[in-house]
């Protein structure tokens, strides 16, 4: 079972603003986000979730060998879960969490397809005369040895 943030960055619709509650208690707290108390909160805490206006995805701060943090963006789509660089805390804007959040989703638009599939599929949806049409098997290999020679 996943474990759920601590904090939760949301798009409130009525209030037309980003609000931080606190995930537990529903409790919101009095920090606006990119205001200096913003960045001030941030470097102490280590993860949040973000429901954006469109999308979501949960912020972790990690840190590096050399002693730097940065923030990174991590979201599950379709049981894959995928992670996107943020950036360090002062650069970790609501303009650039809704940014990272759609880049995030976007990418689940185009469907997973091993390279040889692909390529069939593209020769599949060129158009062709009737008269040169073929079967084309989705694995180019496997065709010289299941088909019939022309």
């Amino acid at each position: 079972m996943s474990k759920s943030a601590e904090y939760r960055l949301s798009w409130s619709e009525i209030r037309q603003r980003y609000e931080l509650s606190r995930s537990s208690t529903q409790e919101l707290l009095p920090i606006i986000p990119d205001d200096t108390e913003w960045f001030t909160w941030l470097s102490h805490v280590s993860s949040f979730a973000f429901h954006g206006k469109q999308y979501a995805l949960t912020a972790r701060r990690e840190h590096t060998q050399r002693g730097n943090t940065y923030w990174y963006a991590y979201s599950r789509i379709r049981k894959k879960v995928r992670k996107k660089y943020l950036g360090k805390t002062a650069d970790l804007c609501s303009e650039r969490l809704e940014q990272i959040a759609a880049l995030l989703h976007s990418q689940d638009t185009s469907v997973d397809l091993h390279p040889d599939q692909s390529e069939a599929l593209a020769v599949r949806s060129h158009k062709r005369s009737p008269a040169r049409e073929k079967k084309v098997s989705p694995v180019p290999l496997l065709t010289t040895k299941l088909c019939i020679p022309c």
